[in-house]
């Protein structure tokens, strides 16, 4: 990413990293355009860019939500996950989206921009879309915004990166194989570390790092299966919620239905993080 962002990379930089959506390398050009395309600076800028959402998150959280146990609940949970709150992108795009539940009563335009934003950047949130739009009392306003800024969003990425620019994520997901993260992957790759004949770990034109070996495709299949179960279940909660009246009691339901429904992909996916195989 640094080498891209900076303009250190041989390929060009709207046709590199294909593997994101092409907004998301505009939210990338940030820390190189501060750090003056210098590698070691743009790692630093980076990091005090995620703190900066991460504050204004919190901040919004606080006065949004008008929870502390949810203020509290953020903050032990960037303790829990560590570095890696910082050193990925990941945090806009979970921060949007909570956003967009947040101001889907009082503001559901924002709401319904931000979804598809944060859509455009690591495509996993679209489909959360319908299940924002349900919480919110002017659904027709949210779909409306929301349909705006995706076609803003594809216009601009297919007329600067390219139109087969769009699909280029999609072929990289679906393309991957076991990865050694997923939970599916876990007894491959306790095998793998006690040197068990037949498994091999590999970073392929994929861009990730892979487990081979006997047994590996079921537990693939097993994993995409699951996944596909839980994206059933978003769905179906999406349709539920949206025949209902909207009413506070429908915001708190959509909440926790976008808990039940990330949490299980996230966990059953073959990647362990909710955009992989459900496009």
């Amino acid at each position: 990413v640094c080498t891209v962002s900076t303009g250190a990379s041989e390929l060009g930089f709207l046709v590199s990293l294909r593997e994101y959506p092409a907004p998301a390398l505009c939210v990338l050009q940030i820390p190189a355009i501060l750090s003056c395309n210098e590698i070691t600076a743009y790692g630093w800028w980076f990091v005090f860019l995620m703190l900066v959402v991460d504050g204004l998150f919190l901040f919004a959280l606080h006065r949004l939500g008008r929870s502390p146990r949810a203020v509290t609940a953020w903050l032990v949970a960037g303790v829990a996950i560590g570095p890696m709150l910082v050193l990925r992108f990941d945090l806009i795009t979970g921060a949007a989206v909570a956003v967009a539940l947040l101001v889907a009563v009082p503001r559901p335009r924002l709401a319904g921009a931000l979804m598809v934003l944060a859509t455009g950047i690591k495509l996993w949130p679209g489909v959360l879309v319908g299940l924002v739009g349900a919480a919110t009392r002017r659904r027709a306003a949210y779909v409306v915004a929301a349909a705006t800024t995706s076609v803003v969003l594809i216009l601009a990425a297919g007329l600067t990166a390219g139109w087969d620019r769009l699909l280029t994520p999609l072929s990289y997901q679906t393309n991957r194989g076991l990865q050694v993260e997923s939970l599916a992957a876990f007894p491959s790759m306790v095998l793998w570390a006690l040197h068990v004949d037949g498994f091999a770990v590999d970073y392929p034109a994929s861009l990730a790092f892979e487990i081979t070996g006997p047994g590996v495709a079921v537990a693939g299949a097993v994993s995409t299966l699951a996944s596909a179960v839980a994206l059933a279940w978003t769905l179906w909660t999406t349709a539920m919620l949206w025949r209902r009246t909207p009413s506070p009691d429908v915001v708190v339901a959509a909440g926790w239905a976008r808990l039940s429904s990330v949490s299980p992909r996230v966990l059953s996916n073959p990647g362990f993080r909710p955009q992989h195989r459900e496009w």
